[in-house]
């Protein structure tokens, strides 16, 4: 008996269902994004299931999660800028796509390292950042303080993946201060029992730094100023705070107004540091004490200026230059003690050539300097000119060409002349001097 023909319209039904079947299959779905994260064709069908107008944001953030698995982290970035997505919808897709990449990138335990998944995750939570708001931003934010901290690594994970942590933390700012403090409070508190004792690292330190808040400098200088079981703490506390506010020419640049509180502090510390020969603490709190910015600085350094130290000196007259600039001429010329001598290449190298270098605006306070009470003031105010000014100068600096007081030290103590000692000029025949140069100029 002969079998029945299987009708053509049977056949394309049967392929029908089957084609519906198979499509209905591949339909987005947590199943699916798991299945797509490693079929050939998935980095595609998850950038579909991300870009899909109307579909549910908790499975579009599963999708952009397996894509920064897969190392397609850009896209997923492209993907959440694209024109045509809604603010809301945006929203909606972060609020679900930071927590689950927090939950690829938290540290499991105190022992291992982050793997290449968990750094890949923290990296695009840094990323996308940006494209957080509010809340939502404050959250990411916490979420990568506590991977930087997690585990007690923050000395290794600063140079982890593509936004190493010194960038994540300047970008972060002050957020990231009280867990960061919170971590080096526990090392610095070691008891030392003798035998051994936790070291505070140095890129905590730095990370406590970068973070810019006035808090997170204050609880460094306090490292600074106390002594510890650490005998290298206080050192490389200040030395943070010198890396981060004086050399790092990185952006984003941390704001130096997080200093300004403990101003007076720096200046203690630079005292300190002079009193006990201890250049490593001394110089960086004059410079921490520059970056201040003006008006602050002005006045510690007029002080530090007066102290017997000449190296004091001309650290705190040239600092203060570098805070002020122009505005820095004229006290820190009247801090220089009139006591003193002052050799000519020593005013020049130290102070003279400095104020120089400001540029032209410091014609004006130089002209100021003409009537100081203070010699060495007016000595300056001559001197400057002589190499700033310009004819209409010479008139006011032939008014002190009687001025009788002499430029004690001008030519430095073994100077002679014929066997005597050099005779050092009045401040009158360098005004005359002055005025004769600045008359002859083009």
């Amino acid at each position: 008996m002969r079998s029945p023909r299987t009708r053509p319209c049977c056949i394309l039904a049967t392929l029908l269902v089957a084609t519906l079947a198979q499509s209905g299959c591949e339909k987005p779905s947590h199943a699916n994004i798991d299945k797509w994260r490693s079929s050939d064709k998935g980095p595609g069908k998850l950038l579909d299931a991300l870009g899909k107008d109307g579909l549910d944001p908790d499975l579009r953030a599963h999708a952009a999660q397996a894509l920064v698995a897969i190392e397609k982290a850009a896209e997923v970035k492209v993907a959440l800028t694209a024109p045509g997505l809604s603010d809301r919808d945006r929203a909606e897709i972060l609020a679900k796509l930071v927590v689950r990449l927090w939950n690829d990138a938290k540290l499991t335990d105190d022992v291992h390292l982050p793997t290449a998944a968990q750094v890949r995750a923290k990296d695009a939570l840094f990323m996308l950042r940006a494209l957080a708001a509010g809340p939502g931003r404050d959250e990411v934010d916490g979420y990568l303080v506590d991977w930087l901290t997690g585990g007690g690594h923050f000395q290794h994970l600063r140079a982890l993946g593509e936004y190493h942590g010194e960038l994540v933390v300047r970008t972060i700012g002050a957020k990231a201060a009280p867990k960061l403090m919170a971590a080096a409070r526990a090392l610095a508190a070691d008891p030392a029992d003798g035998k051994s004792f936790v070291i505070v690292p140095d890129d905590l330190l730095l990370g406590i730094a970068y973070t810019g808040a006035p808090d997170a400098v204050g609880f460094l200088v306090d490292l600074a100023e106390k002594e510890h079981h650490d005998d290298t703490l206080a050192q490389r506390a200040i030395g943070a705070l010198y890396v981060v506010f004086v050399v790092n020419k990185e952006p984003p640049l941390v704001d130096s107004a997080g200093l300004r509180p403990h101003v007076p502090r720096f200046k203690a510390l630079a005292k300190k540091g002079i009193e006990y020969n201890f250049g490593e603490l001394a110089n960086p709190a004059f410079e921490l004490l520059a970056q201040a910015g003006k008006p602050d600085c002005i006045a510690p350094l007029v002080e530090l200026a007066h102290l017997d130290s000449k190296v004091a000196r001309w650290e705190a007259v040239q600092m203060g230059l570098r805070c002020a600039g122009a505005d820095g001429v004229v006290p820190m010329a009247e801090a220089l003690p009139q006591d003193d001598t002052y050799e000519l290449g020593i005013l020049e190298k130290y102070f003279w050539d400095k104020i120089v270098e400001v540029g032209p605006g410091v014609a004006a306070p130089a002209r100021t300097l003409l009537g100081s009470q203070s010699w060495v003031a007016r000595l300056t105010g001559i001197h400057v000119l002589a190499r700033v000014g310009g004819a209409q100068d010479a008139a006011e600096l032939r008014k002190l060409a009687k001025d009788p007081v002499k430029a004690r030290g001008w030519w430095g103590e073994e100077a002679t002349e014929k066997g005597k000692k050099k005779p050092e000029p009045t401040l009158g025949e360098l005004a005359l001097a002055a005025a004769n140069k600045l008359e002859k100029k083009p």
